[in-house]
């Protein structure tokens, strides 16, 4: 099944078009639909640059996911922007990603576009309120589970290698006792898109997932309470 692309587009702070990459300014013409907070600020912006054109339907992120459930039903892809910085990170959008991955996980194609490192990437792609996290460096060097790190509650990131995947998945399932989901976005970038795997508790690790041992992953434990 194809899936559908929802680009996740890292925009300039300020009239600071120049700082926009060159990956978001060639795709915003190949898009019809385009998501913006409702007190975005960029919108102007983008609009004096002729990013955003007559040709563009804006839609407020918050306005429900009614929308963006038919887009990406139809197969019509769309693009989420930040009002500055970094998209879905503690604004409306990220409840657009959250739910197209409770109900799409295989069917829709999360893009990051123009952000700075994987764990941006991670964050906008995992569907959360990132207000506070647990970053948990690389897993099993720098952290291990421990009650007093589980009861807090809070979306944990770590980096994992992918001959510690499976580790990773079973010590979550097994010491994290309330989770939504496991996200694990692996860089590829060099070969082509990210790609991201959602993991439900108790679901095997697709083998596809490792055919790298080596390959690097950004790994968010999504907790319910986030």
């Amino acid at each position: 099944m194809r899936r559908t692309p929802v680009y996740l587009v890292a925009m300039p702070i300020g009239d600071h078009m120049e700082d926009m990459s060159v990956a978001a300014i060639r795709l915003m013409p190949t898009l019809v639909h385009v998501f913006v907070e409702p007190d975005d600020v960029v919108l102007p912006h983008l609009r004096k640059h002729k990013v955003i054109t007559d040709k563009h339907r804006v839609h407020h992120t918050d306005a429900g996911t009614a929308l963006p459930r038919e887009l990406v039903e139809s197969g019509t892809p769309f693009a989420i922007i930040a009002s500055s910085g970094i998209p879905c990170f503690v604004d409306p959008g990220y409840e657009i990603v959250d739910d197209l991955l409770e109900r799409y996980a295989d069917r829709v194609e999360l893009i990051p576009i123009g952000l700075s490192s994987a764990l941006d990437a991670a964050l906008t792609c995992a569907g959360l309120d990132i207000q506070r996290f647990i970053f948990a460096g690389h897993y099993p060097q720098c952290f291990r589970f421990d009650a007093s790190v589980v009861a807090l509650d809070l979306p944990i990131v770590a980096f994992v290698r992918g001959s510690a995947v499976r580790d990773w998945v079973a010590r979550v399932d097994a010491e994290v006792p309330r989770f939504r989901r496991h996200l694990l976005l692996r860089d590829v970038r060099k070969r082509s898109r990210s790609a991201m795997w959602v993991l439900r508790k108790g679901a095997p690790v697709p083998d596809d997932l490792l055919d790298d041992p080596q390959a690097d992953f950004v790994a968010v434990v999504a907790v319910p309470g986030s």
